[in-house]
């Protein structure tokens, strides 16, 4: 079972990467222990590249996972927790194909690019044009859409 680590201390070993996709592509779970982050990309092209993932229950973070469907939320600073998570890809090795299937399939849904700039056009056109209503909420302006 091999699990790719990513921290802030990760570049200075692997040194710079121009592609990541073979460094994903060697592991069979993305792990982020982030403290805070914006929607954090690397998982994001894990995902993409079918691979379960394991990050902490942060703003950004939370959002890429779905604890139990295509990885595991995690307590930020939790060493237990993410101990015990990365336990339970050991101990059924079958996770990693169930829930990377999950992941792309996630991807593709929240993140695929096109999706995302239909969304941003449609807003920017609607506050253009005085129909976007600064009440609404972003999961209600989004609920369209997904």
């Amino acid at each position: 079972m091999r699990f790719l680590l990513f921290a802030s201390y990760l570049p200075s070993v692997l040194g710079k990467l121009e592609d990541v996709r073979p460094a994903i592509s060697d592991c069979c779970v993305y792990v982020l222990p982030s403290y805070r982050e914006g929607t954090p990309r690397t998982v994001l092209e894990a995902m993409a590249m079918g691979r379960p993932i394991i990050t902490t229950d942060a703003p950004g973070c939370r959002e890429t996972g779905i604890n139990g469907k295509n990885g595991f939320l995690v307590l930020i600073k939790s060493i237990d927790a993410l101990v015990e998570a990365m336990l339970k890809f050991i101990k059924n090795p079958e996770l990693c194909i169930h829930m990377g299937k999950k992941s792309r399939l996630l991807a593709e849904e929240k993140y695929y690019v096109h999706k995302v700039n239909t969304i941003t056009k449609d807003i920017v056109y609607d506050h253009y044009n005085n129909k976007f209503n600064p009440f609404v909420s972003y999961r209600q302006l989004l609920s369209k859409y997904y």
